[in-house]
């Protein structure tokens, strides 16, 4: 569990996660809150400080995923007003305290929230004294909320202290949001999202949160165990440290392929790096030309293995699309200065040449 501020306070009383009506979960993963509480009906994030307090999910997002979660604001009463402290210890006191929940989280300064608030009724000079549900997309970004959105709900959802369900979907960079008390109805469709950081539920200022049931799917990664940590800079100051022949940067040189119709990714430019097994991973670090979004500096393009014959190496290679060609592949360290890679099922060769 994450807490932003010491004034925050967060009572657990949630059910265990075998308990029908409990807190439910994919097996892969865990929503921050859950270990170490005891039995209950549900979870209670209660934020007594100026700040919006934040209760995280643990797994990353990388390409979407969705997270559902059924969730009360139970300092929400038509005519009440509750308190909060801010970091001079400053008392304030509030009308409907805002709740809600975020995605792309990576601090308290940088997410994405759908955030709901009680308005109307009692509480304001309202003609039609109507209660309604303000809902508002948001985006945070270096400490900075912009308003992406706005809705005003009043069927379907509880306006009070009542439970709804929030659901966030991201599929191919696209953001839909559904909330309901009963029914989930779309309220947001069609949204851009990039899909980074985690998902959690968001407390205001004087709120008390009660979670009653979560659900995150993360989609899977196709780079997973092919991301790596290199950077530019890092590759730069490792190869300052070796003299290994095969390690350092390369640029496309040419193609060969004769006969044959091959259509090249890109004039790409890589580095070769040692790895752990003994051989040397393939880098990808600029000039894809097809399928550019699908490759980012650090991604491993290929690997290359010790053939048993000098300055030969078996090869497997990622093509544009991130399927494995391994075919009889391989690849000759020529003259020290230039890097051979075969596909004699293609009837195809790049050559890369030494850069820098």
């Amino acid at each position: 569990m994450k807490l932003l501020k010491l004034l925050v306070t967060i009572t657990a009383i949630f059910a265990a996660e075998s308990a029908i009506g409990g807190i439910h979960h994919d097996a892969y993963h865990s929503f921050a809150p859950f270990a170490g509480c005891a039995d209950g009906d549900c979870l209670i994030v209660e934020n007594t400080s100026g700040e919006r307090a934040f209760s995280l999910d643990t797994v990353r997002w990388s390409i979407g995923g969705e997270f559902e979660v059924r969730i009360a604001n139970l300092n929400n009463k038509e005519n009440s007003t509750y308190h909060y402290t801010d970091d001079k210890g400053v008392r304030h006191s509030v009308v409907n305290p805002e709740w809600g929940v975020v995605w792309n989280y990576t601090d308290s300064a940088n997410y994405d929230a759908v955030v709901l608030r009680s308005v109307g009724g009692g509480n304001y000079d309202d003609i039609a004294g109507k209660r309604e549900v303000e809902v508002s997309l948001e985006r945070c970004s270096g400490g900075k909320i912009t308003v992406v959105n706005k809705v005003l709900l009043e069927k379907r959802v509880d306006v009070a202290t009542g439970f709804n369900s929030v659901k966030v979907d991201i599929d191919n960079g696209v953001l839909t949001v559904k909330i309901g008390k009963y029914v989930l109805v779309p309220v947001f469709d069609g949204v851009e999202s990039a899909s980074r950081g985690v998902c959690g539920v968001m407390a205001g200022s004087g709120a008390k949160v009660a979670i009653k049931s979560v659900y995150v799917y993360v989609a899977s990664d196709p780079d997973n165990g092919y991301s790596t940590s290199w950077t530019e800079s890092s590759l730069r100051e490792h190869f300052k440290q070796g003299c290994d022949p095969v390690e350092g940067f390369w640029k496309y040189l040419d193609r060969r392929t004769p006969g044959v119709s091959v259509q090249s990714g890109g004039e790409y430019r890589i580095a070769v790096v040692k790895n752990a097994t003994g051989g040397y991973d393939i880098i990808y670090l600029s000039g894809a030309r097809i399928n550019v979004t699908k490759w980012h500096p650090g991604l491993i393009k290929g690997v290359l293995e010790p053939s048993g014959f000098v300055n030969n190496y078996r090869l497997t290679w990622r093509d544009t699309e991130k399927n494995l060609l391994n075919d009889d592949n391989n690849a000759n360290l020529l003259m020290n200065a230039i890097l051979e890679i075969n596909f004699p099922a293609l009837k195809s060769t790049l050559r890369f040449s030494r850069d820098e």
